[in-house]
């Protein structure tokens, strides 16, 4: 039948993969984004990394269908055009990267959310195929959602859709980095986690943390390593981030009423060390807990959606 080539664009790199109807990547290429050389060099590095999957497709004896593509910013899926660009790519305001990769290549091109690309994809491939409404959520750097319902990713009026990390949990928190206080992504991100641990330890707590770290930059990754070795205060720093996040998606579990809530993105590899303290808030919250499963793609999530986006748009006019 062919294959679609997936890309998840990333203000630090672009990954894109040759993907099959069943969601299975044949072959993946990551290039660096190198934002800071401009708009230009970053759609180079674009078309790179597709021009390359094109020519591989070939060994496969396979025809390229359509390109995806998840980008972040704000993003009209009908016209592909990044409406508000990311803080990590503003040289995306105002581009139309449907356009540019349809006239460049002479294929069919799809854009969304990269975090709606990634709700998609569990839809389609992960862990909730066959599934028909869910919410998705990434955390990592920030937190981002993406929102399905009827198997259809929902934009909301304006495509600002699941922007789960701005939802406010402490009306008198910390200041978020959208000039909101209390938003999710500022309680419960991995950079805030790393800065808790790093807060902890200046104040002399007990933790193992400061030993394994040493003169070193302390990483959600790093805590999350101490804290599956048993280390109270790096359990303790995900108990509270994962019940933050389980009173955020309470609150649209109750708004919704989904099938699932899929968590995925770097500190959801943390697994049950985020996942059981997400769960016990929702237990205690939700009017009816549904199903909270962690993400089946990991770092491949991005392209696997983009995939997605572009399956999913060649079946429905198919």
């Amino acid at each position: 039948m062919g294959v679609v080539i997936g890309v998840d664009i990333g203000g630090t790199k672009i990954a894109a993969a040759l993907v099959d109807e069943s969601g299975r990547i044949l072959s993946s290429v990551r290039l660096q984004t190198r934002t800071e050389l401009g708009r230009e060099f970053v759609f180079e590095q674009l078309k790179g990394a597709i021009g390359e999957l094109m020519e591989g497709a070939k060994s496969f004896g396979e025809e390229v269908l359509a390109v995806g593509m998840g980008s972040p910013g704000v993003i009209d899926p009908a016209s592909g055009v990044v409406i508000k660009a990311a803080v990590n790519l503003p040289q995306w305001q105002g581009i139309s990267l449907k356009q540019l990769v349809e006239e460049h290549f002479g294929v069919k091109a799809f854009v969304d959310n990269d975090v709606n690309v990634m709700a998609l994809g569990e839809c389609m491939f992960g862990v909730a195929a066959g599934l028909q409404n869910i919410i998705f959520i990434a955390i990592g750097t920030g937190i981002g959602g993406g929102i399905v319902i009827g198997g259809k990713l929902y934009h909301g009026s304006r495509f600002t859709a699941g922007e789960v990390g701005h939802i406010t949990v402490i009306p008198d928190g910390p200041k978020c980095p959208c000039g909101n206080y209390g938003c999710l992504e500022a309680l419960a991100s991995g950079p805030v986690i790393a800065r808790r641990a790093e807060e902890y330890m200046a104040k002399g707590v007990k933790t193992s943390l400061r030993t394994i770290a040493g003169d070193g930059r302390v990483t959600c990754e790093l805590v999350a390593k101490v804290a599956s070795d048993g280390d109270v205060l790096c359990r303790r720093l995900f108990e509270e981030a994962g019940r933050y996040i389980g009173i955020a998606i309470s609150s649209l579990m109750n708004a919704i009423n989904p099938d699932c809530v899929v968590i995925g993105g770097g500190v959801a590899q943390a697994g049950e060390l985020i996942l059981s303290p997400i769960r016990d808030e929702v237990a205690l919250r939700a009017l009816s807990p549904v199903p909270i499963l962690q993400s089946r793609f990991g770092d491949s999530a991005g392209q696997i959606g983009a995939a997605a986006l572009a399956w999913f748009y060649l079946k429905a006019v198919a």
